[in-house]
C-alpha cells in the first residue's frame, strides 16, 4: 500500500512538474534602445522570439503597446511578419499575426516575427511593450498567444525608443541662446 501511494505521489508531483519544465518562448525587441532624431520620421524595430524546440509553433498572435510619452504610433500596415510566417488575420487590427502552413512548425533563436516602422510623432521616450492578451493557458483572447496544439508560455522583454531633435536643430538652439546671452 505504501508503494503504490508513493508511485501515485511521484506521478502527481511528475504530472505537476511537466509543464514547469516544458519550454518558455521568449520575446524581445530589438534595438532594445534606439535614440532617432524626429527628422527621421521613421524607425524600425524588429520583434523576435527565441523558440525552443519543445514547443515549436504553428502561429502566434501578438500585441505591441506603446507607453510613455507615445510619441511614437504605427498601424497594420507598418507590420511586415517575418519570412517564416504567413500573414494572418488578426481580429484587433494590429497586423500581428502570423500562421505557418501545416504540418510545419517553427522553432530556434532570434526568429523574426515581424519588423514594425513606428511614425514619430513628437520628443520624447516611448516603451515598447510586447503582450498578448492571452495568457497561458489560454484563458483569454484565443486569437493571441503563441500555439503549437495550445497555447504555450511566453516571457516578453520591453524596448524602448527616444525621439530627439535633428542635430541641426540643436545647433540652431545652441548658437540661439549665445546670441540671446551677448
Amino acid at each position: 500500500m505504501r508503494i503504490r501511494a508513493l508511485c501515485c505521489g511521484a506521478l502527481v508531483l511528475g504530472l505537476l512538474a511537466g509543464p514547469a519544465l516544458a519550454g518558455v518562448i521568449e520575446v524581445s525587441i530589438s534595438p532594445v534602445f534606439q535614440v532617432v532624431p524626429l527628422s527621421n520620421g521613421t524607425a524600425t524595430i524588429d520583434i523576435l522570439a527565441d523558440i525552443p524546440e519543445d514547443v515549436a509553433i504553428e502561429g502566434f498572435g501578438i500585441d505591441l503597446t506603446i507607453g510613455g510619452a507615445m510619441n511614437v504610433s504605427y498601424t497594420a500596415l507598418d507590420v511586415v511578419i517575418g519570412p517564416l510566417f504567413d500573414q494572418a488575420f488578426a481580429p484587433d487590427g494590429d497586423g500581428l499575426a502570423g500562421l505557418v502552413q501545416p504540418p510545419a512548425q517553427v522553432w530556434g533563436d532570434d526568429i523574426l516575427l515581424a519588423t514594425v516602422t513606428l511614425t514619430l510623432n513628437g520628443l520624447g521616450t516611448a516603451a515598447l511593450v510586447p503582450g498578448d492578451s492571452n495568457p497561458w493557458p489560454g484563458l483569454g483572447d484565443l486569437t493571441e498567444g503563441f500555439i503549437n496544439g495550445g497555447f504555450v508560455p511566453v516571457n516578453y522583454s520591453t524596448g524602448a525608443i527616444q525621439v530627439v531633435p535633428e542635430p541641426a536643430s540643436l545647433a540652431l538652439l545652441a548658437l540661439a541662446l549665445v546670441l540671446r546671452r551677448r
